[in-house]
């Protein structure tokens, strides 16, 4: 128990070190403008994330001792684009979406939620490596890739950082099908 309990802490403690880092190297790359873009983009689709955590979040983590994964399976992945839907219109509706990036946000939207369905779906089944790997994948790797788009391909621009989450929620989300298929 004191293992999994470190080794969550420690991953945390790692991911946040590298976000921060990421703070200052998309500061001295992208400036204030670019930076307050990215902080928009990421708070709508943080938004869309807490409207998908009512079915995606924590409850799925509750349920999994009283449910069959398949029964709350289906529920969970049919509410990530509906959520996503409800969010992202009333946010487009209050003028809060960024011009430019409404696909994008819904699209990640829907994708981070589907990550953060299936960590909860590994919590629940108490598969702490598996929760913690994916946690790495989409908060660590992304600073790693964010560096291969801003230095290696030399496109310093925020459309890198969208695909930086794009790739980064995507590449979380294969070890979680395969932790999935795993335990069900």
């Amino acid at each position: 128990m004191l293992k999994k309990i470190l080794g969550t802490i420690g991953s945390r403690y790692l991911i946040a070190f590298l976000n921060l880092a990421l703070i200052f190297i998309n500061a001295k790359v992208l400036g204030i403008e670019g930076v307050g873009m990215i902080g928009l983009i990421v708070a709508s689709v943080n938004i869309a994330v807490i409207v998908n955590g009512i079915l995606c979040g924590n409850t799925i983590v509750y349920f999994m001792n009283r449910y069959s994964m398949r029964t709350i399976f289906l529920p969970a992945y049919l509410w990530t684009p509906i959520g996503s839907s409800l969010a992202c219109g009333f946010m487009y509706l209050t003028g809060l979406l960024p011009t430019g990036y409404r696909l994008d946000i819904f699209l990640l939207a829907i994708l981070s939620s589907t990550v953060n369905a299936n960590a909860r779906f590994l919590l629940g089944k108490d598969n702490i490596k598996g929760f913690n790997l994916m946690f790495i994948l989409q908060g660590g790797l992304l600073f790693f890739v964010l560096l291969y788009f801003y230095y290696i391909l030399k496109r310093p621009d925020v459309r890198s950082y969208v695909w930086g989450l794009y790739v980064t929620n995507g590449i979380a989300l294969l070890p979680a099908y395969r932790c999935l298929f795993l335990i069900s």
